[in-house]
């Protein structure tokens, strides 16, 4: 069966089938006339339709490929008004010298000589060039029939590439937010506080999100806003409240977008906040009617701090700024402001695909 399949798809197989069906249905009015004259009619015929064959293939193969498809228009015209000549002079005299035909004896008798090589030249071009005409029509079909499946290939393993280099980039944070963690947690376990107990029950909590829910290439932003919810409340016991953390969330809808997108920047906003009276995080998200969320988180700083935005590399700023340029290409714009006394990050998604 698997073979039977593979010669029917075969270009040689349908080649056959085309000319065969051709030829069968050109020969049969002869085939049934049932006389001896008839047989060399039947095979001038078939001399003829080797001539079409000829004239077809040399379009398909030299003409088109040469001309046509390099759009060189002239010269695709010029030969392939030659390949018709080639055909008329190639059946007419085959038909004089080889079969004895006489042409004349098709037309009136009343007709000028003239009139009937009109005539007959007309009927011989009309007649190649149907042929060359369908079978052109047939090959630039498939052609672009092929060039459409191997865009659709080529869309699809770009998919592929870009959902692995998501994909790659996406596991990158989970290992790296939970080495931070845990280096928390450590910390505060060397100094025996009570708080490790309360730290490792939300880091649960964390971890269940990012395992689970994050598998899939959306969340619900109403979930993404409850993991900074709890990673802020984690952070707020380890630092036993020394800074005032503010967290606002609007929305006119629960829309989706890619899970940890925010994580790198709150992340950065703890680490370098300042410690002393006063210090604050600041965390708003808010989505428009017109499909665009704004991300903003703003901390204090000490004035003499270095430079925050060196901080950002490796699996932090590069990571973000990846993932974003792979799934809002043109589609976002990312503000980092590094001023005396406060650092800020904002973050402009416009979440309309079409």
């Amino acid at each position: 069966m698997k073979t039977l399949q593979k010669i029917i798809k075969s270009l040689l197989f349908q080649h056959l089938l085309f000319w065969a069906t051709v030829a069968f249905l050109l020969l049969l009015p002869d085939f049934n006339k049932g006389d001896l004259k008839s047989w060399q009619v039947v095979l001038q015929n078939f001399t003829t339709l080797s001539f079409i064959a000829l004239a077809v293939y040399l379009n398909l193969l030299i003409i088109i490929p040469r001309f046509l498809r390099k759009k060189r228009f002239g010269y695709f015209v010029l030969f392939q008004l030659a390949n018709i000549l080639l055909f008329f002079m190639l059946d007419v005299l085959t038909g004089i010298y080889f079969f004895n035909y006489d042409y004349s004896s098709a037309f009136d008798p009343k007709m000028s000589a003239s009139t009937k090589f009109a005539v007959l030249f007309l009927s011989e071009v009309l007649l190649v060039s149907f042929f060359i005409a369908v079978t052109t029509f047939i090959k630039l079909l498939r052609d672009w029939m092929t060039m459409q499946d191997n865009t659709l290939k080529l869309k699809e393993m770009e998919r592929q590439k870009l959902e692995a280099e998501l994909q790659s980039l996406k596991s990158q944070i989970n290992p790296h937010f939970l080495f931070n963690t845990l280096n928390n947690i450590y910390a505060l376990a060397l100094d025996e506080s009570e708080k490790t107990p309360d730290m490792i029950l939300k880091l649960s909590e964390l971890m269940r999100y990012i395992i689970y829910d994050c598998r899939s290439p959306k969340v619900k932003l109403s979930k993404e806003t409850e993991f900074i919810k709890n990673y802020i409340a984690l952070e707020q016991l380890r630092l036993d409240g020394k800074i005032k953390t503010d967290f606002f969330c609007e929305m006119c809808d629960d829309i989706e977008l890619p899970p940890l997108i925010f994580i790198n920047f709150l992340e950065n906003a703890f680490k370098h906040a300042s410690k002393t009276e006063g210090s604050y995080i600041s965390v708003r998200i808010l989505v428009e009617k017109n499909k665009e969320l704004l991300f903003h988180v703003e901390n204090s700083k000490e004035d003499d701090m270095e430079d925050e935005t060196q901080e950002y590399s490796g699996v932090g700023l590069e990571n973000v700024k990846k993932r974003l340029s792979l799934l809002y290409p043109q589609r976002h714009t990312l503000d980092i402001q590094n001023i005396p006394y406060k650092f800020s990050v904002t973050l402009k998604l416009n979440l309309d695909e079409s």
